[in-house]
């Protein structure tokens, strides 16, 4: 990543140290180099012998890109902690609301995706293809609530009907408003 931070050190510098590890490099990049950058990396990666899977999230000017093994993320963390747990596929529900949590919301599982969801996380959802979404894998049905935070996640879990006794969410939940701060400044 070195190399591409020189090339571009306007656009592209890593993330402070508290946001990374021996198994993770996070980058900071202007959203208009996010597709450059991570083909250069890409080519940089695979030129070393390095196994490597990108993921992108963020909104606005700036996005953000996790450089992991292969075999991390979300998605593989669900699936482990199912396996450990012993619960199916059919009661375990991914939620997300950015575009880190796209690769965990493409699996088997149900999923869940909050109103408040970032625009990258909002447009894979309207693409999404309910029969196959990544390699090959049938994707589990997934729901965007009406509602946000919290609120969106019991929400979806409603409409998913795993617990019967939930009962109307507007019956249990406060009628209060929710406003989030604005920081995409």
């Amino acid at each position: 990543a070195d190399e591409v931070i020189a090339a571009y050190p306007e656009a592209v510098h890593y993330r402070p140290e508290v946001e990374m590890h021996e198994h993770k490099i996070t980058l900071g990049l202007k959203a208009n180099k996010l597709n450059k950058v991570q083909g250069l990396l890409a080519k940089s990666f695979v030129a070393s012998e390095t196994a490597t899977k990108f993921i992108s999230s963020g909104t606005g000017d700036w996005k953000y890109l996790d450089i992991v093994p292969p075999r991390a993320g979300k998605l593989e963390s669900l699936d482990y902690v199912r396996r450990q747990l012993g619960f199916p596929r059919s009661r375990t529900v991914a939620c997300g609301d950015s575009g880190n949590d796209i690769m965990m919301l493409a699996g088997e599982n149900l999923g869940i995706v909050v109103a408040n969801a970032q625009e990258d996380l909002l447009e894979f959802m309207e693409l999404r293809d309910d029969t196959i979404c990544s390699v090959g894998v049938r994707c589990g049905e997934c729901v965007v609530a009406e509602r946000e935070v919290a609120y969106g996640i019991l929400e979806g879990l409603q409409t998913l009907a795993l617990d019967p006794h939930l009962g109307s969410i507007d019956e249990w939940l406060p009628q209060a408003e929710i406003h989030l701060p604005d920081v995409t400044d």
